[in-house]
């Protein structure tokens, strides 16, 4: 996601195209890729469910994604 200077290649990002993400969480290393890249003011759309919050069970289904969150209000 960055040029061999450093810079970001990208001003946003976009996850979840397919309905959830295709049921895909993202990696703890990505999760900390994005995260920067939010932190540094760059933007970020998440489709339908990607963000979505706990199950029935307390578990939750993408415990990546769902630490985004709260870039959006969502707690």
């Amino acid at each position: 996601m960055r040029n061999s200077d450093g810079t970001w290649k990208y001003d946003v990002i976009l996850f979840g195209t397919c309905d959830g993400n295709n049921n895909k969480d993202i990696s703890e290393s990505a999760y900390n890729l994005v995260d920067e890249f939010l932190r540094t003011g760059h933007g970020c759309v998440f489709g339908h469910d990607t963000l979505r919050g706990k199950e029935s069970d307390g578990s939750i289904t993408f415990p990546q994604f769902y630490k985004l969150g709260h870039y959006l209000d969502i707690t």
